[in-house]
């Protein structure tokens, strides 16, 4: 159906006909027709008077208000983000699709919910049965990491949380599941097609040339060697492994209780039994005891508002004084080493006959002393005066220290270059 035929069955229903609608909503709902095949010249709203464009610019404001255009669902200040289908990654798109939740999406749903004013917990609404190694535990440190304590984050197994899924909802604060959820599979598989008979059975004969004794392994033309399969067998109980420690690590529990449920799949009280849930909670009282917890804690205090102890404040001013100290300590490298650099490319041998574009590379902070050799090495000499430009400029200051203005002594070397630095190519422009 064409945008008119649209707009003219959205115009019948909208205009001449009682309606039960807010007077100011019904301005924003015919502004709609704007651009849609059938355009409105002008709407009387009592003494008021609207053209088409500021009918337009009503329609728009009101489709993409702040916080009500996310890609994500917001019920009293809880964002809730599905996790559903099979997990991918970088799947390009912030919502689940064609039975695919991108970890891509994920993150940055969760980044949306975190800067959202209008977000003040986030739930993940997970009913998958889990999907790809890759990406998923870079989602889930991120989680770990980055986004609990700034604003509360749980999971609520909803009603399937397995392997992959489960990896997520274990890296936030909290894991709630329902009465018949099921959760788990803290653990790794893969699969491998041999197709060798299929293919000799069909008549084809498939020849791979290739370099490198490993760099066909694993291809579905050849039966597996048994060298081959144990390769595959140990890198899977190592991933069991590194999903094990992660799952005790964000979970608070033991690794060896983690690894003896043997990638087991538990149901309802049973995940909260075996450490893997905090809690067995409907999706509404989920909802209410998520908005009362984010209330409590107060997420995302504006600047200015957070209280600290004396305690905290000192150890507040020492770490910012040992940063300062470690940036001065970075300046004062960073100007030696420049200084360095500088009176390297003067005083090499190269520049004695062409102090001029010595300057002029020495003035190049990206030049090394063996590229400035290079191009002076190349140059053709220059026209000095008797004495050279050097004992020129040094009989020109002969009656001033290489220190400040004030004959203080005991400069030390950074100051002194700095000083001769500035004799030899003027202050330093502000």
């Amino acid at each position: 159906m064409s945008k008119t035929r649209i707009s003219l069955h959205l115009a019948s229903r909208l205009l001449n006909t009682p309606l039960m609608v807010q007077a100011s909503y019904l301005s924003t709902v015919i502004g709609s027709l704007q651009g849609r095949g059938m355009p409105v010249a002008s709407l009387q709203d009592g003494d008021v008077s609207l053209d088409g464009q500021q009918l337009l610019e009503m329609a728009e404001s009101y489709s993409n208000p702040r916080g009500t255009n996310m890609p994500y669902q917001i019920k009293g200040g809880v964002a809730y983000i599905p996790l559903s289908g099979s997990l991918v990654h970088k799947l390009g798109t912030l919502k689940p699709y064609s039975g695919m939740t991108g970890y891509d999406g994920i993150r940055a749903n969760i980044d949306l919910a975190l800067a959202d004013p209008n977000v003040k917990a986030i739930g993940l609404d997970t009913d998958s049965s889990g999907g790809e190694v890759s990406g998923c535990f870079a989602l889930c440190d991120y989680i770990y990491a980055h986004v609990r304590g700034k604003k509360p984050i749980w999971a609520i197994v909803n009603e399937l949380a397995c392997s992959a899924c489960y990896a997520i909802a274990a890296s936030c604060d909290r894991v709630i599941v329902t009465e018949t959820a099921i959760a788990g599979s803290v653990g790794v598989i893969c699969a491998h097609t041999d197709m060798s008979k299929a293919i000799e059975d069909a008549g084809f004969k498939i020849t791979l040339f290739y370099a490198g004794d490993k760099k066909a392994d694993g291809n579905p033309y050849n039966a597996l060697s048994t060298e081959l399969s144990a390769e595959i067998q140990d890198e899977m109980a190592e991933l069991h492994q590194f999903f094990s420690n992660k799952v005790a690590t964000w979970r608070g529990i033991d690794v060896q209780s983690v690894l003896s449920t043997q990638s087991a799949t538990f149901r309802g009280q049973a995940i909260v039994d075996i450490g893997f849930a905090d809690a067995l909670m409907s999706a509404d009282e989920f909802h209410l005891e998520l908005i009362n917890h984010a209330a409590k804690s107060g997420t995302q205090k504006p600047l200015g508002a957070l209280k600290m102890s004396d305690e905290e404040k000192a150890a507040a001013a020492a770490e910012a004084a040992e940063l300062a100290a470690k940036a001065n300590a970075d300046v004062a490298t960073a100007v030696k080493a420049e200084n360095e650099r500088v009176l390297s490319i003067l005083g090499c041998d190269e520049a004695k006959s062409r102090p001029k574009l010595a300057h002029a590379l020495a003035a190049m902070p990206s030049m090394t002393l063996e590229q400035a050799k290079g191009t002076l090495s190349v140059a053709g000499e220059e026209k000095l005066t008797d004495g050279g430009q050097l004992e020129e400029l040094m009989q020109e200051h002969s009656q001033k220290p290489l220190g400040d203005d004030e004959n203080t002594p005991e400069k030390n070397d950074l100051q002194a270059a700095n000083s001769l630095l500035d004799r030899a190519f003027g202050p330093k422009k502000k």
